[in-house]
């Protein structure tokens, strides 16, 4: 192919230098523009998440204040007979109740008319010890007739008050529950009033204002000290109206107090408790302004520069620019194909001649180049958002110990372990769909979503979760419908009754699990089996076996996919069932932590630095407490 001659009628220094000025500058203009819109949003998002996260947990804990301090004082109310006087021993067990615990420095019980709002005091018993941190004198112990008479119609219909009686350097809050079933006693309504300091609550704030208020917004705590000890109605906070306001539980907003304008979040909680955290905007959003600034000035900063390199070497780019035209002839002798019409008759416009079958070859690798980095970004995202459907692999409360261990063998995987808790049972449920890899995430996601579906509806309708068998038919459809066939899963559910002290289970195809029953000092190890076809093999399965055995406290139970026993190492030798029962067997007395690092540090030596052949999903149960 012969290379055309382009006649050069306007210079390239002169193009360069617009050319050069005006991408530049608009360049920066996009770029900084949209570089202070997306830091000021993500900022915002930041500060949204913390103040949520950070009114959560205070959230948690003050809620366990409140709920244990409600406890204690409806013990103290259940201590005596109101319609007997009060003997020598129920005050005893009544002071006693006070000494043994650490939330309620001072408790009274009275009796106040209903209807005078007349109180009587029947007994105060307080802590000494904690009783000089509250700053509160024994007139404050009693609040007066005009106060019950106040707040009576809330105590008549709730049961329970909040107050707050804090003192300059001393934050404390009353909590008031009555014994409404004998709200027409002649001696009054029987109630029981607690103090309780909240100097402890605000120890891990760091930079957001946080305010507590009742369902009527009187200020409960605040971290602004001004507030906290005025003992102001709240009502007029936007944010604190917002959220008295809204029909979720919480939520976040941008709003305007005074003059200044603020971001907040809300949580609210039982009781008709709201916590709110909220933070100046500009001081929330500080750093992206001051490093707005740094991108205007390191912007005017290029433009000068790009101008002054213009200027300088404009003239000697044109001369390389010239060789390399010359040099594309080669290129341009080739067999491509020219797609790319020449608007413009200087060096550029040539060497766009030159280029234009390289354009479309580059074209083409880009487009793939970029699909692929797409399809990689995307298994990414769906491998975070996958291990969001996982309980945390640690697991401790009054009922139980959970440790967990999860590994895919590829970006996504297609196993997936949970568990679903009411006030007396908990549901664990370990799965595993055929193969592993993307398709199977998807079935795995669907699964998990019909369970959040039943645990959600568990609070209005039990029998939904109450039956292993029952929870495996849901799951067969929601699989069924979702892979139709195509993909199959196995599935174990068991639900641990705790006040019983059994566990009822079924299983879909799934390897039995292991139950270690405790002996003394020694377990018995047994396979959990039960028939049933995998879910997913068609739209409406047969019914699948349920049984039941005893599960005592100290007991273990040992989920696991076929990811740990059928791996192989690089002899092609499978890690195998056996070995894994007789590793856990040893280790089953030092508790499910210890298993579960012992099983998966033996297979890792076992599989070498092999890739895993199936995902790995591992999780051992065991019962502290009969509940």
């Amino acid at each position: 192919m012969e290379q055309p001659i382009t006649r050069i009628t306007f210079s390239l220094g002169s193009k360069l230098l617009l050319s050069v000025l005006s991408l530049l500058l608009l360049v920066i203009f996009f770029l900084n523009f949209f570089t202070i819109v997306l830091l000021k949003r993500d900022k915002v998002a930041y500060t949204y998440q913390m103040q949520s996260v950070e009114a959560q947990m205070m959230g948690v804990e003050f809620k366990s204040l409140v709920s244990k301090s409600i406890e204690t004082l409806k013990t103290a109310l259940g201590s005596f007979n109101p319609k007997q006087p009060l003997n020598a021993s129920q005050v005893t067990a009544i002071d006693a109740l006070v000494k043994n615990q650490t939330l309620v420095s001072v408790l009274t019980i009275k009796f106040v008319d209903r209807t005078s709002a007349k109180p009587f005091t029947l007994i105060t018993v307080q802590d000494e010890g904690s009783v000089k941190k509250l700053k509160l004198a024994p007139e404050d112990w009693n609040p007066p007739q005009s106060w019950f008479k106040s707040h009576m119609e809330e105590i008549l219909t709730n049961g329970f008050l909040f107050f707050n009686v804090s003192k300059v350097g001393a934050p404390v809050m009353g909590v008031l529950v009555a014994d409404l079933s004998l709200k027409d006693h002649p001696q009054g309504i029987p109630i029981s009033i607690g103090w309780i300091s909240l100097d402890k609550i605000s120890g891990d704030l760091v930079s957001n204002e946080i305010s507590i208020v009742d369902r009527n917004a009187w200020s409960l705590y605040d971290s602004d000290s001004d507030l906290m000890y005025s003992h102001k109605n709240l009502k007029k906070d936007p944010l604190i109206e917002a959220a008295r306001t809204s029909q979720v539980q919480n939520g976040a907003l941008e709003f305007m107090l005074g003059s200044e304008k603020f971001l907040g979040s809300y949580v609210k909680l039982d009781y008709g408790i709201t916590i709110t955290s909220k933070t100046l905007q500009k001081k929330a959003l500080k750093g992206t302004y001051d490093l707005s600034e740094r991108l205007i000035l390191l912007g005017i900063v290029a433009i000068g520069a790009g101008i002054l390199f213009s200027i300088l070497f404009a003239k000697q780019l044109t001369g390389p620019l010239t060789r390399l035209y010359k040099a594309t002839g080669e290129i341009a002798s080739g067999n491509f194909a020219l797609n790319l019409a020449v608007n413009s008759r200087d060096e550029i416009g040539a060497l766009s001649s030159s280029f234009n079958v390289m354009s479309q070859k580059i074209r083409q690798l880009i487009a793939s180049s970029v699909a692929n980095v797409m399809i990689e970004n995307e298994l990414a995202i769906a491998s975070t958002v996958q291990q969001t459907l996982f309980p945390p692999s640690s697991i401790d409360d009054e009922r139980s110990s959970i440790r967990s261990y999860y590994e895919s063998a590829a970006t996504c995987g297609g196993d997936w372990w949970g568990y679903i808790q009411t006030p007396t049972t908990m549901t664990v449920l370990i799965a595993d769909a055929t193969g592993h890899g993307f398709p199977s995430a998807l079935i795995t996601s669907a699964a998990r979503s019909c369970f959040s579906v039943l645990e959600r509806l568990s609070s209005r309708a039990p029998e939904l979760v109450s039956s292993p068998s029952e929870m495996l038919s849901y799951a067969n459809r929601s699989v069924y419908e979702s892979a139709k066939g195509k993909i199959m899963m196995t599935f174990f559910a068991g639900t641990i009754d705790f006040a019983q002290g059994t566990l009822t289970y079924a299983s879909a195809g799934h390897n039995p699990p292991w139950l270690f029953k405790k002996e003394g000092e020694e377990f018995q190890i047994e396979s959990l089996m039960a028939r049933g076809e995998r879910c997913g093999e068609r739209p409406e399965a047969k019914k699948f076996e349920e049984k039941t055995v005893n599960f005592a406290v100290g007991d273990i139970l040992f989920l696991y996919t076929d990811g740990l026993i059928e791996g192989k190492n690089s002899a092609g030798e499978e890690y195998g069932k056996k070995r894994a029962r007789n590793l856990l067997e040893r280790m089953a007395a030092a508790g499910p932590e210890a298993m579960i690092k012992s099983v998966m540090a033996d297979f890792k030596q076992h599989n070498g630095a092999k890739a895993l052949d199936d995902d790995i999903t591992l999780a051992a149960i065991q019962v502290k407490s009969n509940g």
